[in-house]
């Protein structure tokens, strides 16, 4: 039921051979988008322009389609079957419709009205890639016929303006009531105080480490944010990671951990010394024991579902996590929080000879996403040599490009003297901070035997 296409009918627009193509989906789903115009008021907003009768093949839904189209360019609404009984009618008389369709277009309006359509968000979407697809190709046909027009000196620019233009068609603008700035204060003051008093939940997905949730603004990791933990190598960068998707899922959230450095076997084990408590280095002798603590994790109601996929270094991009998360919401599975493990070694969706370019569009996108699917998004990245010897690592201490600081919404800093290592202690800097102070340092001890780059909280500055 893919948006495959045939073409069916040729004119010429400024000279250029243009084809007009028609809808190559299941009857089924053309019969459902012509119910979907005439009775989904907000279905028609959103493909206003999109959708033409040309793409039908069946003549009754051709009619059905031009009606629906036209009355909602006149009145901003669906037609009722009653409008479209009358007009069916008033056509018939005018003979500008063939009277043999007559009884089909009876049986066609009854269908359509009956017809409870399912699926209708992946209707409203097939139909929009279908109409960005015809929108590009038609303009690499007429940028075939600009750029041999060589006395054209605008001919490049015509084709970037058409290029640009394509790519916005079937770009859905969501209707917001919550826009207007000033209507909105009330709502945020009731919020406000509703927070303050503990009657709602902060909105951050706690970190696991109270003190640390304290300092930070959202009282954990902020939803639409991407927040970092930065510091050398063998610094506990990835405990961090496994700890801070642990902790979401013990407070009854879903996550889902993308590792592409390490292995699902390596991951899921420091899951188990995490959950379980019992260190790594035990799991051989005490299998039974930490199927056993994990196994009562799970059987908490309270605790949520964590997920994990291992991909490749260097080939997983932002449209592959465009991509899984499609695939899960498909499952009713929607997440809390994405781990990835971690953004420095993905791939660019469109790869660039600078280095630096493809760090900034990885990490762009993938804060972009945390967006659109209102996701709070956890990563890692390493210091600069100066940074890894520094006694603080500060967010200019950041490794090969400062964009990524100034995508990322929080950034924590791990550091640790030869000393603290051998002690099992480290201090947690917050290096940088959008929406909040930054510099806190918090002394804390790490036991990375059970996963943990925080165990303890010693001290707060």
């Amino acid at each position: 039921m893919g948006s495959r296409h045939v073409y069916k009918k040729t004119h010429t627009r400024d000279g250029v051979d243009m084809s007009t193509p028609v809808y190559e989906f299941d009857d089924e789903v053309k019969e459902s988008i012509v119910s979907l115009l005439c009775k989904d008021t907000d279905f028609c907003k959103k493909t206003g322009g999109l959708i033409q009768d040309a793409y039908f093949d069946n003549d009754s839904e051709k009619i059905l389609v031009r009606i629906a189209i036209r009355h909602f360019e006149k009145y901003d609404e669906c037609p009722s079957d009653m409008v479209i009984k009358q007009t069916v009618m008033d056509l018939l008389k005018s003979k500008k419709i063939r009277k043999d369709l007559a009884i089909d277009l009876v049986h066609k309006i009854k269908s359509v009205f009956d017809l409870e359509v399912k699926n209708r968000s992946w209707i409203l979407d097939h139909v929009c890639e279908f109409a960005r697809q015809q929108a590009f190709e038609n303009t690499l046909v007429e940028a075939a016929t600009l750029i041999a027009k060589t006395d054209d000196k605008d001919r490049f620019d015509k084709i970037s303006d058409n290029i640009i233009k394509a790519k916005e068609v079937g770009t859905i603008i969501e209707e917001d009531d919550e826009d207007d700035f000033f209507k909105g204060v009330e709502k945020r003051k009731q919020e406000r105080l509703d927070v303050a008093s503990g009657k709602l939940p902060p909105a951050g997905i706690t970190t696991g480490i109270p003190e640390l949730d304290g300092v930070l603004d959202h009282r954990g990791y902020g939803r639409k944010e991407l927040s970092v933990w930065m510091g050398p190598p063998k610094s506990g960068k990835s405990f961090a990671l496994i700890q801070a998707a642990a902790s979401a899922v013990l407070a009854g959230f879903t996550v889902l951990h993308v590792t592409i450095e390490n292995s699902r076997d390596v991951t899921n084990t420091r899951y188990d010394a995490f959950m379980s408590q019992i260190d790594i280095k035990k799991r051989y002798d005490k299998p039974h024991e930490i199927a056993s603590r994990v196994g009562s994790v799970a059987s908490n109601p309270k605790t949520g579902r964590l997920f994990v996929r291992e991909f490749p270094s260097g080939q997983f991009a932002p449209r592959d996590m465009r991509k899984l998360l499609d695939y899960y919401a498909a499952k009713g599975i929607m997440f809390d929080m994405v781990v990835v493990d971690y953004l420095d070694i993905m791939a660019p969706d469109v790869p660039n000879a600078n280095e630096l370019v493809n760090h900034k569009n990885i990490w762009v996108a993938m804060r972009g996403i945390a967006v659109v699917w209102n996701i709070a998004m956890v990563t890692a990245t390493q210091t600069n040599r100066t940074g890894a010897t520094a006694a603080v690592a500060r967010a200019t201490d950041v490794a090969e490009s400062f964009d990524k600081i100034r995508t990322a919404d929080i950034v924590f800093s791990i550091n640790r003297s030869d000393d603290e290592k051998a002690e099992g202690k480290a201090r947690i800097y917050l290096a940088a901070g959008r929406n909040q102070e930054d510099g806190a340092v918090i002394s804390v001890t790490q036991n990375l035997g059970i996963s943990r780059s925080v165990d303890k909280v010693e001290s707060i500055e």
